[in-house]
């Protein structure tokens, strides 16, 4: 427990690249032995717990990678203690309740079936298009601001011709 612990503090340190410490987290995982797969896991939840209140980067990069991770659980000791810190997670709203579901539908499946594959990809790129749409919003009211409060006649010196 204290070394998941001193690990989560040092990765906290680096919440800019959270993506990146996601990514390298997933690469490890799926190496892993059963054993390290769940102390994986731990350390993944000590990140969580300590690092949302600060701000949602590990949440968003953890979370979509999590539930492609699920299906890797095989025995049935790890897969209680998964299913414990879902529901934590779930409790404490971590997650939206969706990537829970995703979590949880793919610990319940020994490997992912292709239709969960593609249905987890269409969430990912609807999450990077409300991104998106979100900012796009944002520029148009400012724009849209910028037009109404602009004296066009002044900014060009164009004078009108009587």
């Amino acid at each position: 427990q204290e070394s998941i612990e001193k690990v989560s503090v040092w990765i906290q340190q680096y919440r800019d690249q959270a993506p990146v410490i996601a990514q390298a987290w997933k690469n490890f995982y799926l190496e892993a032995t059963q054993e390290k797969k769940l102390t994986l896991l731990f350390l993944v939840n000590d990140v969580l717990q300590h690092s949302k209140r600060k701000g949602p980067q590990f949440v968003d990069a953890f979370g979509h990678i999590l539930p492609k991770c699920m299906s890797e659980c095989k025995n049935a000791e790890s897969k209680s203690q998964i299913e414990r810190m879902l529901d934590i997670w779930e409790s404490r709203e971590v997650f939206h309740k969706h990537i829970i579901s995703a979590m949880k539908y793919n610990l319940d499946e020994i490997g992912m079936d292709e239709t969960y594959v593609k249905l987890t990809d269409l969430m990912d790129s609807l999450d990077l298009l409300r991104s998106h749409e979100k900012k796009s919003s944002e520029v148009l009211t400012k724009l849209s601001h910028r037009l109404d409060t602009t004296d066009f006649a002044n900014a060009f010196n164009v004078t009108s011709k009587s």
